[in-house]
């Protein structure tokens, strides 16, 4: 039962992770301007996952990405 807890809380924070890693890695590369536009659109409480997914699914594909 340990074991399995242990594998599972492994997996969890790997995804938590590598989560964090897009999210920063996107918004690192994002230009400023594309930040507070995003920002505005969804809101200010926006998080930074919530915009580096609308970064990459809507404006990637305008900058011919």
């Amino acid at each position: 039962m340990v074991t399995a807890f242990s594998v599972f809380a492994v997996f969890m924070l790997l995804g938590i992770a590598g989560r964090m890693d897009y999210t920063e890695e996107v918004i690192y590369h994002m230009p400023q301007e594309a930040y507070n536009e995003i920002k505005d659109t969804l809101g200010e409480s926006a998080s930074d996952y919530e915009i580096a997914k609308y970064y990459s699914k809507v404006y990637k594909s305008w900058e011919g990405e």
